[in-house]
């Protein structure tokens, strides 16, 4: 509740609301990158705000054609995405009231699902850390591990077993220490 009622969240609420109205093509709403990816984050897809070209494809989509390209995919959040906006109307709303109601009622959601989701996180690491008496048993625990690297903001992709031992065990006042000669 907190976190969805935060100055932030609220500027972030009320600049789109203010701008999307205003909104009459396709790449305006692209390139301007708070009600991208507002919008974005409200469905769902903020790990796809990257992929500017696909989503254009997502919202030029007839979703009355089962072979468009929205139709075609199978994970629902791009058909509703899609559907969220007008972009394929020769009409000069970009998104109804009710629409745009929707997408900032999604975006509250997913902010406190999010925050849920960290909280959860945060309680499981600090119920697991006391139990931790090696760097094996702390990168052997794959959620505590990504809590980790994701807390100093590291890839939880692509990461070294052998790299993070010896930077977790260096010692940071011996200039020769691995950590201390890694760039």
């Amino acid at each position: 509740e907190r976190v969805s009622t935060s100055p932030q969240v609220a500027r972030e609420r009320e600049y789109y609301n203010e701008k999307i109205g205003g909104v009459t093509e396709l790449d305006e709403f692209l390139d301007d990158y708070r009600l991208y990816s507002y919008a974005m984050k409200a469905h769902g897809l903020e790990d796809m705000i990257y992929a500017k070209a696909f989503m254009k494809k997502v919202l030029e989509s007839d979703l009355s054609d089962e072979n468009s390209f929205a139709n075609k995919l199978t994970d629902q959040r791009y058909r509703q995405f899609a559907a969220s906006f007008q972009f394929s109307t020769d009409t000069a709303v970009v998104q109804t009231k009710r629409q745009i109601d929707t997408v900032i009622d999604s975006f509250k959601q997913s902010v406190t699902d999010e925050a849920d989701a960290v909280a959860g996180e945060v309680a499981y690491f600090k119920s697991a850390i006391g139990s931790v008496t090696s760097v094996d048993q702390l990168l052997g625990n794959s959620r505590m591990r990504d809590f980790v690297l994701k807390a100093f903001d590291l890839d939880t992709k692509y990461w070294s077993k052998d790299h993070l031992t010896q930077v977790l065990t260096s010692d940071l006042n011996d200039p020769a220490s691995y950590v201390n000669t890694t760039t």
